[in-house]
């Protein structure tokens, strides 16, 4: 029947306008329904149609949904806050900073101390000069001392310097630097020449302790009795040719501010010599001893040893200037004392003048002499008197090899050493003594003549028999007394027949008899070898 169909229809119409209504009021808080999708199954038409259970999307009031939307939602989440709770302290980070240590490593220079060496050098209390050029100023070298501040706070500054004997063509002298050290790596090399016939030139240098304003001043060179003395060490690179000894005496000048006081120490060609100056060991002819509290200088003297031949050439080395320390070995417990009056020499002046100081104060000078006869030869040279070593006794000055005079040569003629009493053979009273005592040796010879001279033989008269005595030898040394003045036998030394004519060898007669030597009129004393090979060494003459 088609009643049915109508009410279906009439069904359907009522739907519609019910939802109709409820849609156009939306403003009432109503759940949104879901989009219904059209269904692409087509509807079933005709008497066949049959109806379903399909379930529709209608909302149910009151009961949410859970259609999804595309519209964000305040839906709660576990999400912290930030929100404080009195009284509780949060854990919530912040860009505050902190004062939390870092050991990041900055540029920033530190207090902390370090071990890092400095350049400031240790000073070297003892040391004058070693010649390295490690001083502070120019100190340490060949023009000033080594500069340092002593333990009493005195600065010691010195400088060095030369000086010659005018006339100055006769003299030179040249400081320079050299490798050839005894210890460390450099020296002083001090180099030239001294020659003249006046028999007293020279040629040094030296050096001053303290400079002020260009003037040396006086310096406790003791700095409150630590040190006693200086010491050195000294070689002879070269020497003049006429050297034939290969041994220069060198004469030491150490000055305080009232007195200069010299001792001599030997040099050796190519050996280097330690030596030592021990300040209580020099004393004037007075008897004063160098105060070396107050010392200006040091000097060293090359001399000419009244050499009138060619210049007399020399080339020394220097090395490792110190001063002494108290208790050194071989210090002298007892100061030195001066030189007896009764000594003719003992060699320790390095010099050819002769220590014993006649009344005139004009001492007097030893020289040799050869004829000339061909191939005669003789050292030290004509004119000249090379001291050599060691002498008698090894150490007659503690610290100080000693010296004794060295002759030797090959003769056909005639030869000899000898000395004046005076200077320029001036006439001197001797007679206060009785003998002179000497130490003699000779490696060839078993005697030797000695010959006296005075005012009676005319000085320059000579001969074998003029005044001579026979002179025992040994090879070694010896000591030889020989009596020149007795009065128990006045013709000891009668003269003898001089066989030779008038005017020869300096003689003004022919022949003298019987006059006795006059000690009151002396002038020369002479050593005279036999003809040959000789080889005479002389030391340490005194009278008594």
């Amino acid at each position: 029947m088609r009643i049915g169909n109508f009410w279906k229809s009439g069904l359907a119409i009522a739907t519609l306008i019910i939802g109709t209504t409820i849609s156009c009021n939306r403003q009432f808080s109503v759940p949104v329904s879901a989009v219904v999708t059209p269904s692409t199954t087509p509807p079933t038409t005709g008497s066949g149609a049959t109806n379903t259970n399909t379930p529709t999307n209608t909302p149910i009031p009151g009961v949410p949904t859970n259609t999804p939307t595309n519209s964000p939602t305040n839906t709660a989440t576990n999400t912290p806050t930030n929100t404080p709770i009195p009284g509780v302290p949060t854990n919530t980070f912040t860009n505050t900073p902190t004062n939390t240590a870092t050991n990041t490593v900055t540029n920033s220079p530190t207090s902390t101390p370090t071990n890092t060496p400095t350049n400031s050098p240790t000073p070297i209390f003892a040391l004058i000069d070693d010649f390295e050029g490690t001083g502070a100023g120019g100190g340490d070298s060949i023009t000033g001392i080594y500069n340092v501040t002593d333990q009493n706070s005195t600065l010691r500054n010195g400088a060095l310097f030369t000086y010659v004997e005018t006339p100055t063509a006769n003299s030179s002298i040249v400081l320079a630097s050299s490798s050839t050290a005894e210890q460390g790596s450099a020296s002083l090399e001090t180099s030239g020449f001294v020659s003249d016939s006046s028999q007293s030139n020279f040629a040094g240098w030296g050096f001053n302790f303290v400079t002020a304003a260009g003037v040396a001043a006086a310096y406790d060179a003791t700095v409150s009795n630590a040190y006693i003395g200086i010491s050195f060490y000294v070689n002879a690179k070269s020497m003049a040719v006429s050297n034939c000894e290969g041994v220069q005496a060198i004469s030491a000048i150490l000055t305080d501010n009232a007195n200069a006081v010299s001792v001599a120490f030997p040099v050796v060609v190519g050996a280097w010599t330690p030596v030592t100056i021990f300040y209580n060991q020099l004393v004037t002819p007075s008897g004063t001893l160098l105060n070396p509290k107050k010392l200006l200088q040091a000097q060293f003297q090359i001399l000419s040893n009244g050499y009138s031949g060619a210049n007399n050439n020399f080339d020394i080395l220097w090395d490792n200037f110190q001063l002494v320390p108290a208790g050194a070995p071989g210090a002298p417990a007892v100061a030195a004392t001066p030189l007896p009056a009764t000594v003719l020499t003992n060699f320790t002046n390095g010099s050819n003048e002769v220590q014993y100081t006649p009344a005139s104060g004009l001492n007097g000078y030893f020289f040799n002499y050869m004829g000339a006869a061909a191939g005669d030869n003789e050292c030290s040279l004509p004119g000249y008197v090379f001291d050599s070593a060691p002498g008698h006794v090894t150490q007659v000055i503690p610290g100080i090899p000693s010296f004794a005079a060295h002759y030797s040569g090959t003769i056909s003629d005639y030869a000899g050493l000898g000395w004046t009493w005076a200077k320029a053979n001036a006439q001197t009273d001797i007679s206060t003594y009785k003998q002179l005592v000497f130490y003699a040796k000779s490696s060839d010879l078993a005697s030797m003549s000695m010959f006296w001279v005075d005012t009676e033989t005319n000085a320059g008269c000579y001969g074998a028999s003029v005044n001579s005595v026979s002179i025992p030898l040994t090879t070694s040394w010896a000591a030889v007394t020989v009596t020149f003045n007795d009065t128990s036998d006045p013709g000891q030394y009668d003269l003898g027949t001089v066989s030779v004519a008038s005017g020869t060898n300096g003689c003004t007669s022919g022949s003298y008899t019987n006059i006795p030597f006059d000690p009151t009129e002396a002038i020369q004393a002479q050593f005279e070898p036999a003809s040959g090979a000789f080889d005479l060494w002389f030391d340490d003459m005194y009278f008594q």
